[in-house]
């Protein structure tokens, strides 16, 4: 296909794309981003794709289409042959403050590249898995790989914690009465790991780490605690790992160093624990998984990789607590309680997106569809305090006040309809071949939408999902090979 044919007009080309197309045509935001896009590689969802988005996460408000389609247009221009065994983590046209938390440059969420043994691969949150069908379509400024999954918005850590079946981790929370609801280490870790920008969390999830954990909490104070925690938190570092090169040290949220090593095989250590899974990219950064727990009092690196400059501090003996009892006993508990926090936090930037949307739409004189739910007054409404956590830079987006966030935590959320598509946006532009891209439509087919369920007539309008279901796949590989 001619490379100067540009990116809607090849869209339309491609068979099984109708829905992909319509929603880009019913929203200006869209539209704008495919008519101006340079040097991009856009992963364009097939029809399927989107039924079994649709079918597996329920219907999305247009904003979370929008986003959702944002974060699919790539920064670069990456071929297949471009894809090899070491991830590659490219950043996207996602970069709204209510759907990403990423900041470091260049701005916008982040997609991870990698070819595995059964070809080139996109994953998302929580390692979703897309593949890619029709490969290489050139158009005017870049490249289009169709792919057979919709790629998901990377979400909270907390979210992950369920997602990601760190069942250990949430053992260990559980230990240290980190899932008491008015716990107040509880809020801070909270606001800690979900708020913060640019974060790198390490996180120990294995039997060993609960024993580890089991064994030394015994005789810790809620300080100490606290000190633990944040010695598994790096702030303003997105930590992919291949930026974790050998010798690496980084200042944890305690303010103790830790040091990143790679033996000869390449596997990851930090301190003198072993990297098992990489790379779970979060709104706010990324996490590893750890198979124990980190000890501040013992920066040293595993004996068989050589560092000449390694200083080591005697690490605290530990008890012969039985890991069969431990497992048994703590492991076993229910993840209810980090499904309510994910669902609080889920709830909580919601309301915040869609207070900001129902202002957008006041100022542009539009009226939200009957049905959909307003932005709540009285006590559901953010107070001054709670809008300079909206603030631009992240400062503003750390403050979170602690007996605020605790309040709605215990409360309750009610649940409120999504709203329909906006009706479709016409596009000014200079015209091509003779014709402009405003006049540019396909013929008028009465269809079905598959977030309203009401029937369309018209390009800009949502067409009908056809195609078989390809349901979504998550990786959960042990730590690879950067």
């Amino acid at each position: 296909m001619s490379s100067s044919i540009p990116l809607i007009y090849t869209l339309d080309a491609i068979p099984n794309l109708s829905t992909l197309t319509s929603y880009i045509n019913a929203s200006a935001k869209l539209t704008e981003l495919v008519t101006t896009a340079n040097n991009f590689t856009f992963l364009a969802p097939t029809n399927a794709a989107f039924q079994e988005w649709f079918s597996s996460t329920g219907n999305q408000t247009f904003g979370d289409i929008e986003a959702t389609l944002q974060y699919h247009l790539l920064n670069g221009s990456y071929s297949t042959v471009n894809f090899n065994e070491q991830p590659q983590f490219i950043s996207t046209a996602l970069n709204n403050a209510t759907y990403t938390n990423v900041t470091i440059a260049p701005p916008g969420q982040r997609v991870e590249l990698i070819s595995s043994a059964s070809g080139p691969e996109i994953l998302s949150s929580n390692k979703t898995v897309s593949t890619i069908g029709q490969s290489n379509t050139i158009c005017l400024g870049g490249l289009i790989q169709v792919i057979n999954t919709v790629l998901r918005i990377p979400t909270s850590l907390i979210n992950l914690f369920a997602q990601a079946n760190l069942n250990y981790f949430v053992a260990i929370l559980n230990q240290a009465n980190f899932l008491a609801v008015n716990n107040t280490g509880l809020i801070a870790f909270v606001n800690n790991v979900t708020t913060t920008p640019n974060l790198t969390f390490l996180c120990p999830n294995s039997n060993t780490s609960l024993a580890q954990f089991t064994n030394i909490s015994k005789s810790l104070s809620a300080q100490d605690l606290e000190d633990l925690f944040n010695y598994h938190i790096v702030y303003d570092f997105v930590g992919y790992s291949t930026s974790l090169t050998n010798g690496t040290t980084k200042k944890t949220a305690q303010g103790t160093d830790i040091i990143f090593t790679r033996d000869a095989e390449d596997n990851i250590y930090v301190n003198q624990i072993k990297v098992t899974q990489t790379d779970y990219m979060t709104v706010n950064g990324v996490f590893h998984v750890l198979d124990g727990i980190l000890d501040r009092n013992n920066v040293s690196i595993p004996a068989f990789i050589p560092r000449a400059n390694a200083t080591s501090a005697p690490a605290p003996s530990s008890g012969g607590l039985s890991t069969g009892a431990i497992v048994a006993i703590s492991v076993v508990i229910p993840v209810a309680v980090i499904a309510a926090l994910a669902g609080f936090l889920f709830w909580f930037f919601r309301r915040r997106k869609q207070r900001k949307e129902a202002e957008i739409a006041e100022l542009a004189g539009y009226r939200a569809p009957e049905g959909v739910a307003k932005p709540r007054d009285g006590t559901g409404e953010l107070d001054a305090t709670d809008r300079a956590g909206e603030m631009e830079g992240d400062e503003g987006k750390k403050e979170l006040d602690a007996e605020t966030a605790r309040r709605e935590l215990e409360g309750g959320v009610a649940a409120s309809e999504l709203p329909s598509p906006p009706p479709p946006v016409e596009l000014d532009a200079t015209p091509w071949n003779g014709k402009s891209i405003s006049e540019h439509t396909t013929p008028s087919t009465a269809v079905v939408s598959p977030v309203t369920g009401t029937d369309t007539a018209s390009r800009g309008e949502v067409t009908p999902v056809t195609g078989e279901t390809t349901p979504a796949t998550t990786h959960a590989n042990p730590a690879r090979e950067p």
